[in-house]
């Protein structure tokens, strides 16, 4: 039982010293995509129904739960043909490319004539005035572009713009999906929901979410659809405070189990503002007793201030891998130690958490000699100098598969284990020295 709470309480310790070691993302950077689930189009109208769909969005998430986005790459809509009478008094941008004038509103766009008119500057027009029945002429030039403002153009401007919304998130998405497919090994695809905005004592503004979990993206290259869901290697929600200083830091040791209860619920349910405003409360409360709590808001704070502050703000973040392979490691064999009860370490580690001291039941027995007797062919050739210490340390090696050297820098470990890995038998005869290994 000794040997396993010294196993626990160094595994802790590695555990806390990476994570002081580890620099410290206060915030998304310019090398990370972040795309806000806030800014996915929404009361599309019934043409554009399957153009973007998001259990975020959707009036019944629980219907598709791993849905976490889907983008249809739709066909970009033709402006209308403009009446050929209209044609010499309008300018030559919107001619060239009408779509840039589909944002503007359409009062605006009546001036592109009436102004024309009013001066008598339309291409091909007389340089002189317009006679009395000329102003005839324009009023009618003025009705027929309006009518085609109203009757043709706005309804095609609202289709574009919607079609334009659609298309830069399908693009987006896209850019994430290539930039997995080029550099996977270096980029991760992650969901980010509940978004931390608090300025620290130390003044160091923070703005990053505290549960993320694995997402991965998926293409129909035939139908030109993206969907994103769950990664399949998805086993829940992680919690993240890294951004954090070590000293801010929740301490969530007394609500483990009731976090982990609460994160097996939700699943894949991000979208499920009730639950998940439980796990961010639970965490919320924990940091500071002034935290606040708001899982209603889709979109991120304007500012952050001295209140520890979190918003659901969900959102799928491309960043860059952090090298945590280390620190997942050590949290599995921690987890491992602290609750499964078939948890058992090797000889070599009870040695090493013994710190010199005789195990137990240890029934392995070494020479008090440190096995320097025996016969002239059983020892070895060492290529570098040699004392009687570090002879010791090479022949208890070939009697046992470790032995724990401690000592300070100087004092010849690297010297040792140099020797015993050139070393060889010594054999009676002369010649090549084929043993070498």
């Amino acid at each position: 039982m000794q040997q396993l709470a010294k196993t626990k309480q160094l595994l802790a310790f590695l555990q806390n010293f990476a994570t002081l070691r580890r620099k410290r993302v206060t915030a998304y950077g310019s090398g990370d995509k972040v795309l806000w689930l806030a800014d996915l189009p929404r009361d599309l109208p019934s043409g554009w129904k399957d153009a973007c769909r998001s259990a975020f969005s959707t009036e019944k998430p629980d219907e598709i739960p791993e849905l976490w986005l889907e983008v249809r790459k739709k066909r970009r809509p033709e402006p209308p043909p403009i009446p050929e009478e209209i044609k010499p008094w309008l300018p030559d941008e919107f001619l060239d490319k009408p779509e840039e004038y589909a944002l503007k509103n359409t009062e605006d766009l009546f001036d592109l004539v009436q102004g024309k008119t009013n001066s008598a500057t339309k291409r091909n027009a007389p340089k002189s005035q317009p006679n009395r029945r000329d102003w005839s002429a324009t009023e009618k030039l003025e009705q027929l572009w309006l009518e085609y403002l109203v009757n043709q153009w706005e309804p095609w401007a609202k289709e574009f713009r919607i079609w334009r919304e659609v298309q830069q998130l399908y693009e987006d998405v896209d850019f994430i999906r290539r930039r997995l497919e080029e550099a996977e090994e270096r980029y991760e695809l992650v969901l980010a929901v509940g978004l931390l905005q608090w300025r620290d004592p130390a003044g160091v503004t923070i703005k990053r979410h505290l549960l993320t979990a694995s997402a991965e993206i998926s293409q129909d290259a035939v139908r030109g659809v993206l969907t994103v869901t769950p990664a399949a290697s998805f086993d829940g929600f992680r919690i993240e405070l890294d951004m954090l200083e070590f000293q801010h830091r929740p301490d969530l040791g007394p609500v483990k189990d009731e976090l982990e209860d609460l994160l097996e619920e939700l699943d894949v349910r991000a979208w499920d503002k009730a639950r998940m405003g439980k796990i961010l409360r639970l965490i919320a409360n924990r940091a500071t007793p002034d935290a606040q709590v708001d899982e209603n808001g889709w979109r991120p704070l304007e500012r952050a201030d001295k209140t520890f502050r979190i918003v659901l703000a969900p959102a799928l973040v491309l960043r860059e891998r952090r090298p945590t392979t280390y620190d997942e490691l050590i949290t599995r064999f921690l987890e491992a130690a602290e609750n499964d009860p078939r948890f058992s370490t090797t000889i070599p580690w009870e040695h090493f958490v013994a710190e010199g001291e005789a195990l137990s039941d240890s029934s392995e027995t070494v020479p008090e000699d440190g096995g320097l007797s025996g016969n002239v062919g059983d020892r070895l050739y060492f290529p570098l100098p040699m004392n009687d210490e570090q002879r010791k340390i090479a022949e208890q090696l070939r009697k046992r598969p470790y032995v724990l050297v401690k000592g300070p820098p100087g004092t010849g470990k690297s010297h040792t284990i140099a020797n015993r890995k050139l070393s060889a038998p010594l054999v009676p005869w002369v010649g090549p020295l084929s043993h070498l290994r």
